[in-house]
């Protein structure tokens, strides 16, 4: 049913006085039931009432965790504390302890007390099991329109729950609307009960039935007997369809209509995200995914809400260090989306407990997706790494809107659609590989993704010969190239052992190229590089280069004079003022500390001292400059407990 129609027909039942019955809203765990009863059905249900000559008001009880009738009565009766608060201060509370203080005030302090003070209180002044009685005598119960909730969640024996409200209904005259997943209270089990029942079924004393295979031969028993067939065993002495028949049996006593709610989970989520208290950038992130949300869900048949609002709170401290990344704005917004789209696929994984796909057309889209170990971690242990975060995210810049290749590059085609063409397709895509590779129009961080897709395609019986061809193009292309960084050879998301160490022995061998080469590779010094022309170029290459990535600790700034410094900033165009300033803020992480920076610090803060900004006429070059100062000054600032 719609959530119109559970409304129309919640709203004719409670008009309705041909005999008294209650009502159940049915729905799966986590659909969204409680908000949808909350939000949307109550405030139907108080129109309605204003209207009516009854006028009566509703009362929203959970029965989650409890174990006995005392406490449903106690969780009733604490919804009614608003009404009769002075009735409880005249009559309850002693007069030593009021006399000082206002009806109302003490009356707004039980109020506002949660249930659990509240409960003491009433254990010290009345007497709990009298509690409910006492009330029901302030109060005319068919006043109010009961809604019970999480009857599942609710450890005492259903016959009791059921008869208790049961007298409501019959004979206080009292609307009541249950919410709850019947299917988890019709095959709810004993579990107490089992070890006891898997005992009695060992007992070598009972005579069990002859079982026979289908041509009538008698089968012979064992000594020992398989988990299986101790379970057919207790099932045969303990029928659980018993519990299901004795709940049956109740509810038709009872309830008289079972509303089937099937939520619009769209709206729901569009709901959640409106009245969510995040920054309105992420706020209009989320808003922008709210079709690729469903859709994750559908293929994964998890339309949980509860793993959306998990979602929600996950994202919502992600964008807070996101925010904290300094990333160019014509990148924020595509850079949002990956964290967005990344966190809500590993909640769902989570939650819903979804295996990684081994084969077909989903395993092909998984391996497609670009993914965050950081994100993972921080979703599933809660554990955040703020550096390498950081460099995910810029990694994922760099490649993917930077140096992206187009929808229609052989590369992307094939990766991501191999399992929906045939071979003679595939294999077409793969000669126009090889000829841009070898014209080397393909930047290396794509080659982990180029080997990923040859070791799949070998796997399936592709000529392992495309695997050599490729081999032979990268070590070239990587021969004629200058200083570059290391494939990557982080293959957290292959799942299949042998399939990784395949792709690993690739990546290895191509990296043992690249470091040999750049050792060959004359380093210039600092000075030597501030005389070039393409100073910040070379600067780069100096500090990301594999032979000084192996390292992690390398002095810059106090290898060359800080008037040199000076002098080649101050007479420098703005996009290299601007490129520097960004290379600083990759190379000076805010929590990676480095022996090298202490003897950088002092000579980075002299030249932030002399750069001066008067002298400069160009305002906008006059604004980069200002931009690089205050951010020279932040990491002297920063680190100068390095020198403590």
């Amino acid at each position: 049913m719609t959530k119109d129609q559970i409304v129309e027909e919640t709203l004719r039942y409670l008009l309705d006085k041909s005999y008294n019955y209650a009502i159940l809203i049915d729905g799966e765990w986590g659909c969204g039931k409680t908000f949808f009863v909350q939000k949307i059905l109550m405030p139907e249900i108080e129109k309605q009432e204003i209207k009516s000559a009854e006028s009566r008001k509703v009362k929203y009880v959970s029965l989650y965790g409890c174990k006995n009738i005392q406490d449903i009565q106690e969780n009733i009766m604490l919804e009614f504390v608003d009404e009769v608060k002075e009735i409880i201060v005249n009559k309850f509370i002693p007069f030593k302890i009021r006399k000082n203080k206002k009806v109302s005030e003490v009356g707004s302090n039980f109020y506002s007390s949660s249930k659990r003070i509240g409960s003491l209180l009433l254990d010290k002044y009345v007497s709990k099991d009298r509690g409910f009685e006492i009330a029901s005598d302030w109060l005319k119960l068919n006043s109010y329109i009961f809604i019970f909730d999480d009857i599942e969640r609710c450890d005492c024996p259903l016959n009791e729950v059921f008869g208790f409200i049961n007298g409501l209904v019959e004979h206080e005259g009292v609307k009541v609307i249950f919410v709850a997943n019947e299917k988890e209270i019709s095959v709810k089990e004993d579990i107490s009960q089992k070890e006891l029942q898997y005992i009695v079924a060992l007992n070598d004393k009972i005579k069990w039935p002859v079982k026979k295979d289908i041509y009538g031969k008698t089968i012979s028993s064992e000594d020992k007997i398989s988990l299986e067939g101790l379970e057919e065993k207790r099932e045969l002495l303990f029928l659980d369809t018993e519990l299901d028949e004795t709940y049956r049996k109740i509810r038709e006593k009872l309830i008289g209509v079972k509303l089937s709610y099937v939520p619009d989970t769209k709206e729901i989520i569009y709901a959640i995200i409106e009245k969510s208290e995040v920054a309105e950038e992420l706020k209009e992130g989320l808003l922008c995914h709210l079709n690729e949300f469903i859709s994750f869900m559908d293929i994964n048949k998890h339309h949980n809400l509860r793993t959306f609002q998990f979602f929600i709170s996950k994202i919502s401290y992600l964008y807070g260090k996101f925010a904290e990344i300094d990333i160019k704005e014509e990148y924020r917004k595509n850079a949002l989306s990956f964290i967005v789209l990344d966190c809500f696929r590993w909640a769902v994984r989570f939650k819903g407990n979804v295996s990684i796909p081994t084969d077909g057309w989903e395993k092909a889209m998984y391996d497609a997706q670009r993914k965050s170990v950081v994100i993972k971690d921080y979703v599933e242990n809660g554990e955040y790494e703020k550096d390498s975060f950081t460099k995910e995210i810029r990694d994922y810049i760099e490649e993917e809107l930077i140096n992206k290749l187009t929808d229609d590059d052989p590369l992307n085609l094939l990766y991501s659609q191999y399992g929906l063409h045939t071979q003679k397709w595939c294999e077409g895509k793969l000669a126009e590989i090889i000829q841009r590779l070898g014209d080397n129009k393909y930047p290396f961080h794509v080659y982990q993704k180029m080997i990923i897709l040859l070791v799949s395609l070998v796997e399936i019986g592709f000529d392992e010969s495309y695997v050599i061809t490729f081999k032979e193009l990268m070590k070239k292309n990587i021969g004629n190239s200058e200083v570059s960084a290391l494939i990557s050879n982080d293959l957290y998301f292959i799942d299949n052992a042998e399939q990784k160490q395949n792709v690993l022995n690739i990546v290895n061998e191509l990296n043992t190229v690249i470091m040999t080469k750049d050792k060959k590779i004359k380093q210039k010094t600092i000075e030597e590089i501030l005389e070039d022309t393409n100073w910040v170029k070379e600067l780069v290459n100096y500090t990301e280069s594999v032979f000084y990535n192996l390292s992690m600790d390398l002095a810059i700034f106090s290898k060359g004079p800080s008037k040199k410094w000076v002098n080649v900033i101050m007479n420098t165009s703005v996009e290299d003022i601007n490129s520097f300033r960004h290379w600083i803020h990759r190379y000076y992480y805010e929590s990676i500390v480095r022996e090298g920076m202490k003897s950088d610090l002092p000579v980075i803060k002299e030249i932030a001292d002399n750069i001066n900004l008067e002298e400069v006429s160009d305002l906008i070059l006059k604004l980069n400059l200002s931009w690089l100062k205050e951010k020279m000054l932040m990491i002297v600032e920063r680190y100068q407990h390095l020198d403590k």
